[in-house]
Parts: C-alpha cells; sequence; structure tokens
C-alpha cells in the first residue's frame, strides 16, 4: 500500500461528562465492530464530524482523530499511540486546528458575526494600502484550545495548519500564512518565512537555535493545563523526539538533556507558588529538579544565559541517571527519577547567619531598582527572606550578598523559621541549585547523599565555591 495523505485533528475534548464526546469514543467494546466495518458518523460529536467534512471537502478520504484513532482506557494501545504523535502530525496533509470551540460537540460551522468581507488592496504610487487583518495568534490567544498542553505539540509538530477560528480561517506553513478573504496573488502575510508555529519544526531539521526553540516549547508548555497531571511528560513527548531525531547522541531526562543538563537545571518559576500543595518528593514520579514537577499551568522560566563554571574542573558532571519508566521506542512514558552529578557545593548559610528582616536591608535607589545595605549589620553574617515573593538572601561580612529564588512557600516559610538547612550545588558562573537534604543511597562502594531542589539563584557571588571540592550526590 503506497502512501496516503490525511488529515489531523487538533482540539479540546470538553468536559468529561459530555455525552457526546463519550458516545463518540473508540472503546475496547467497540473497537472490534469499528475496525471491521464502517460506522456511522452520526456516531461522532459535531466538532469531528465537521473536521470529516472539510477533509472530504478538500478532496482527502482519511482524517486522524485521537478519541477515535486511540482506544480510549487500553494503556497499551494509548502508549504505542503516544509515541507516534511526532509522525502522526509531522506527516498529516494539514493540520485542521479548531481554534474557535472549546469542546468536541460544540461543532466547527457556525455562523459568523463578524469580519464577512474580503480585503481588497490598492495600490498608491509605490505602496500597496489593505486593511489590517488580524493575526492568528491574536485570534487564538486566551482560546481554551490554547491553553491546552496537548495542542502544544499538535500545532508545533504540523508543518502545515488551517486554523478555524470564530471569524475567518487561516493557512499556516513554512513558506506563508495566509487569510482567509485575502486577495489571491496579494497576500499580506507571504513575506512571512517561517511562523511561529513551525519555528520548532524548522529548527529540528536544521538544527539552527534548536535548544532555544525547545526552551520556547517548555516555558509555553508550563503555561497550559492538562486533565491528567500524568500526562505531563507524555504531553510533550513528541517534541521531544522531533529534538532527539536530530540529536541523536543526546539523552533525554524527564524533560532535561544530558548534553546541557547543568543550563536545564537552572530553570525557576515565573511566579512564587504560594498557595499550591508541594509535590512529596518518595512519592513524586517526577523528580524535584525537572520543570515538568511544577503543577499544570504554574510556567517554568528557562535560563538562556548560562556560561560554565569557567573551569572544566569545576563544571557540573552528570554521572548517572536512574529511569524509573522506560519503554520500548519511545519517550511518553520514560522518565528517570534521579540522577548523580558531581559538581561543588557548600551551604547557603554560614555557621554564624542571623536572621534580618528584609526591609532592614532593602532599599530603593532614585531609579526605582531594589539594592541592599548592611550599613548596621557589615561585619556580620546575616540572611533575610521576602515571603512575599520567595526570595532568599545570603550575606557574609564585608562581601557580595548572594540571592536565590524559592519555589514553594511552604520551603520559604521553613527558611524564615530556620527549620531547613539549605545546600548549594554550583552549575556555572552564576547558577546554582538550592537543595534539601531527603535520603541516602548506596552505590556500591559508598552512600550518597541525596538531595532534592528547592529553588535556584542566577546571582551569587563569583567567590562563592571558592576552596570547595568536587563531590558526588544523588539529585531525586
Amino acid at each position: 500500500m503506497g502512501l496516503t495523505n490525511y488529515t489531523a485533528l487538533s482540539y479540546c475534548w470538553g468536559t468529561p461528562d459530555d455525552e457526546q464526546t463519550q458516545r463518540g469514543r473508540t472503546t475496547a467494546d467497540n473497537f472490534v465492530l469499528r475496525h471491521s466495518q464502517p460506522f456511522p458518523i452520526t456516531e461522532l460529536p459535531a466538532t469531528i464530524r465537521d473536521a470529516i467534512n472539510l477533509t472530504k471537502g478538500c478532496g482527502l478520504e482519511y482524517i486522524w482523530v485521537d478519541s477515535v484513532c486511540i482506544i480510549q482506557g487500553d494503556v497499551e494501545d494509548w502508549l504505542t499511540e503516544a509515541n507516534r504523535m511526532h509522525e502522526v502530525y509531522a506527516n498529516a496533509y494539514f493540520t485542521i486546528c479548531a481554534v474557535s470551540v472549546d469542546s468536541a460537540s460544540a461543532g466547527l460551522f457556525h455562523s459568523r458575526q463578524a469580519w464577512n468581507y474580503n480585503i481588497e488592496p490598492c495600490q498608491l504610487a509605490s505602496k500597496r494600502i489593505s486593511i489590517r487583518s488580524s493575526s492568528v495568534r491574536e485570534l487564538i490567544q486566551g482560546s481554551t484550545w490554547s491553553s491546552r498542553a496537548w495542542t502544544l505539540q499538535e500545532e508545533h509538530l504540523s508543518p502545515r495548519m488551517v486554523y478555524w477560528t470564530p471569524q475567518r480561517m487561516y493557512w499556516s506553513c513554512s513558506k506563508c500564512l495566509v487569510t482567509e478573504g485575502e486577495s489571491r496573488g496579494h497576500s499580506t502575510s507571504t513575506a512571512v518565512a517561517h511562523p511561529p508555529e513551525s519555528s520548532f519544526l524548522a529548527a529540528s531539521r536544521s538544527g539552527l537555535n534548536l535548544h532555544e526553540r525547545w526552551y520556547d516549547m517548555v516555558e509555553s508548555f508550563t503555561k497550559r493545563s492538562l486533565t491528567n497531571p500524568t500526562d505531563k511528560l507524555p504531553a510533550i513527548s513528541g517534541i521531544a523526539m522531533r529534538y532527539l531525531r536530530y540529536r541523536g547522541n543526546d539523552e533525554y531526562l524527564a524533560g532535561l538533556w544530558r548534553d546541557t543538563f547543568a543550563m536545564d537545571l537552572a530553570w525557576r518559576t515565573s511566579v512564587y507558588l504560594l498557595e499550591v500543595q508541594k509535590p512529596v518528593c518518595e512519592n513524586q514520579r517526577i523528580p524535584s529538579w525537572s520543570w515538568a514537577s511544577l503543577p499544570c499551568g504554574h510556567p517554568a522560566v528557562m535560563r538562556r544565559r548560562h556560561c560554565g563554571s569557567g573551569d572544566e574542573q569545576h563544571t557540573l558532571l552528570l554521572v548517572k541517571s536512574q529511569p524509573s519508566h522506560a519503554d520500548e521506542g519511545g519517550l511518553a512514558e520514560t522518565t528517570v527519577r534521579s540522577v548523580q552529578v558531581k559538581g561543588r557545593m557548600r551551604p547557603l548559610l554560614s555557621d554564624y547567619s542571623r536572621r534580618k528582616e528584609w526591609s532592614d536591608v532593602s532599599v530603593r535607589s532614585a531609579d526605582g531598582q531594589e539594592k541592599f545595605s548592611f550599613r548596621g549589620c557589615v561585619d556580620d553574617d546575616v540572611y533575610c527572606v521576602d515571603l512575599s515573593r520567595g526570595l532568599v538572601l545570603a550575606y557574609e561580612a564585608h562581601r557580595e550578598e548572594s540571592i536565590g529564588h524559592v519555589d514553594y512557600v511552604v520551603d520559604a516559610d521553613r527558611m524564615y523559621q530556620g527549620t531547613v538547612e539549605v545546600e548549594c550545588l554550583e552549575l556555572g558562573q552564576s547558577e546554582m541549585l538550592l537543595l534539601e537534604r531527603c535520603e541516602s543511597k548506596y552505590n556500591g562502594t559508598e552512600h550518597l547523599k541525596g538531595y532534592r531542589r528547592i529553588g535556584v539563584s542566577w546571582d551569587f557571588r563569583g567567590d562563592f565555591f571558592d576552596g570547595k571540592a568536587q563531590v558526588e550526590i544523588e539529585l531525586f
């Protein structure tokens, strides 16, 4: 059988109690019947029916829809198909992105209320004038579709997309971005070489700025929602597979990469997690050092200016990784519970540090920037915790202060109360992890100290680790 053109559908399922959506799913009970003979599309919810009709209208006979093509409730089939997502969307003739609806039962075809006009450009001397067309990004921003975690890889793995928005359709590919209603031959968007939607796909083919594009994906992904939190890594595994296709000698480590591991470890939370229940280290499938350990919808900010330690013997070394789940041929169920690393460590605070209030040392300069003054304690070792922002400051007599960013309010509270001992692991010249001891492990020759992440620092003094030897530890 030769290659067959097909479309793929990217859409929102809606609420779990949606009767149409539940009735349209392929399950173990109806799989044999659906697989062996045709079945009426009236069994399917309206959005899927409309996508089928759109596919037919384009002269294509096949469409891929996850709830129909994957046996729902069958873990083995789900795992097989999840590991093929990068192929399903990358090989589609085009992907239908159902931006206009927030459920499978809503349907695509509705009367439009606005923008039912053609854009007719006109020539004025050497200039061309036309009505400004709203960009697809402006229209989908804030939509339920764009807030769903799974749609990130469905969009960014697709080489060609039709965005079905409430007002109009948009066509997007690596060569152009065209709006419904634009006069043929006078598109205002054809100069776009690589629209944002295809930038990762372009980078995965050329390798140019691929790691930067991966960071773009992670930052967008962590803003999004998931119905099932355990889908965190599977929902971005297609992007990871595409990344690995170009960098085949790299190793995927729970959302991070071996070749850039120290740099990848330096992520931080974009906002202080005040009201969020912190995951329990021992029971968590995703390790604390991965951005994927954050609760869904809480964005991570990746560190993009990592320059190493400046000395090879002081560079963080990844010694060994410990996979806790591994499947054959894919990344959907592959994660890593712990890693053994070697690097310089020291306590955040000296034995003589005493706490002062943040307001005692924080001052504002004329330009509004926050500065610190230790005029009343210049000869002392002190620390401060800003509970409103999750910041911790460590000052040692007559030296420059170091500032860390704590992930969870519970740990900031413990640091304020002095009930937790924080260790620092050097990542680079200006990056270090803030760690807490959690368990030890025997590696055959010695007991390795175990640690979990509680925060990160992007701002510490240059001699902070001077005189400290490298040690081998395990990060959980």
